[in-house]
């Protein structure tokens, strides 16, 4: 199974594990798209966003002594905007409804970022 059909089902896994999940994406922690469904946003901002958030967040919690950090919510009017880190090249992100149950979806999401993260670290 090549790199992009294992990014394609673990988005595909997500998705049927909620129809709270609205759309996924696997990125580069660099901020490149590597896979996604995400098509009501430009996937490219969402890329490099996450990829900016998950950093900031980061170094964040380096500077205040909180330990690794490994994951990022933020809760908007209309959505939640998750982020994880999966290994140390790529973050996972979901956007998913607000009014989902979000223990499942951590529990979810990060079992996605793990099977992710054991994934090749060449991409």
């Amino acid at each position: 199974m090549t790199t992009i059909e294992n990014f394609q089902n673990s988005i595909d896994h997500l998705m049927a594990s909620s129809t709270d999940i609205k759309a996924v994406a696997v990125i580069s922690s660099d901020g490149l798209m590597l896979h996604s469904n995400i098509h009501d946003i430009n996937p490219d901002k969402v890329a490099a966003l996450s990829a900016a958030v998950l950093g900031l967040a980061k170094k964040s919690a380096s500077e205040m002594n909180f330990g690794a950090l490994n994951e990022v919510q933020i809760k908007g009017e209309d959505a939640t905007y998750i982020i994880l880190a999966a290994g140390a090249k790529k973050v996972l992100t979901l956007i998913v409804d607000t009014r989902c149950n979000i223990g499942m979806i951590n529990l979810l999401a990060r079992e996605a970022a793990k099977q992710l993260s054991e994934q090749s670290e060449l991409v």
